[in-house]
């Protein structure tokens, strides 16, 4: 019986990212692409998505944000993988090395020289267009569907002071 080998011209997952893992997907170098949404964004979703309200004692998000991260607001991890510091933890970053701020400097240095394009979701019409051009794609290549998309009117709201407060702790 022979091998059957298979050519992907692109994979597309979802999952944390470890370099190592991938690097043995490849004959030839690859071009890496990710997207990244705005950190208080990604936030605001996940707090929605997770219903973290019940874990907390059904505070709002403001309330939350607004209040010290102790006591039974410090662990901000959800089934050990959700919360606080959500992009570094999906580039493949553990929650103790959140702050050793040698690791996350070596982790955002590996993002840079791994990554050919670091798309923004906010900014995705522009985004595309830079991946556009570095996969060498036409116009009809950049369809894009916008699914599973959460209605404006559902999100948790989060005032200025709430969104800094967030980041910073």
């Amino acid at each position: 019986m022979s091998a059957v080998y298979l050519h992907y011209d692109i994979i597309c997952q979802l999952f944390v990212y470890i370099y190592r893992l991938m690097g043995r997907m490849k004959n030839q170098r690859p071009i890496y692409f990710t997207i990244l949404r705005d950190p208080v964004n990604l936030f605001v979703s996940l707090w929605d998505y997770l219903q973290l309200s019940r874990k907390f004692g059904g505070i709002s998000l403001e309330e939350y944000a607004l209040s010290d991260k102790v006591g039974k607001y410090a662990d901000r991890i959800q089934a050990g993988q959700f919360g606080r510091n959500q992009m570094l933890w999906d580039f493949g970053l553990t929650p103790n090395d959140f702050d050793n701020l040698t690791k996350v400097q070596s982790k955002i240095e590996e993002i840079e020289a791994t990554f050919d394009l670091v798309l923004i979701t906010e900014k995705f019409s522009e985004s595309i267009i830079l991946l556009k051009e570095l996969l060498c794609w036409d116009f009809y290549d950049m369809t894009s569907l916008k699914l599973n998309a959460q209605k404006s009117s559902s999100k948790s709201k989060l005032s200025y002071k709430g969104k800094v407060l967030l980041c910073l702790q």
